[in-house]
């Protein structure tokens, strides 16, 4: 089903993108971002929102921040490892944290990729484009390299 809004592009209500993420800017940017690629958006501000969204909805990519108030986006991994391993292989994790804080967090070996805030805005876009029609890149072969 697709809907037109004022501007160019049509938003695929079909493609839906979860963004977790706890800084009210960068949530702002990321669904601008997503609205101009005709994506469409819900956001959760925190893990334990998260998991809520997760349990009730459906969602073909996970934007997901690792240090977040309440439930944190490591211990989101491990439920979704636990309870919808197959969703791993969709979730673009956005960090600014040292490399040190998740090194040995086995779940990362399963997402699309990590990305290193700040974010570089098209390859964003690129990733997550790639994440939705199921292509792995350069970036995620370069990662899953790097997974300890």
């Amino acid at each position: 089903m697709l809907v037109q809004f004022n501007g160019p592009s049509e938003v695929d209500v079909s493609q839906r993108v979860l963004v977790v993420e706890d800084d009210r800017a960068t949530q702002q940017l990321l669904d601008a971002v997503l609205q101009r690629e005709s994506i469409e958006c819900a956001l959760a501000g925190d893990g334990r929102e998260a998991l809520r969204l997760l349990r009730e909805e459906q969602f073909d990519a996970i934007l997901l921040d690792l240090l977040l108030p309440n439930v944190n986006g490591f211990e989101v991994l491990r439920d979704l490892k636990k309870n919808d391993r197959a969703t791993l292989s969709r979730v673009i994790v956005m960090t600014a944290a040292a490399e040190s804080t998740f090194r040995g967090c086995e779940e990362l070996a399963d997402v699309h990729c990590v990305l290193r805030k700040p974010l570089d805005l098209e390859v964003l876009t690129s990733e997550i484009r790639s994440c939705l029609d199921g292509v792995e890149t350069a970036a995620v072969n370069r990662w899953r390299g790097k997974v300890p």
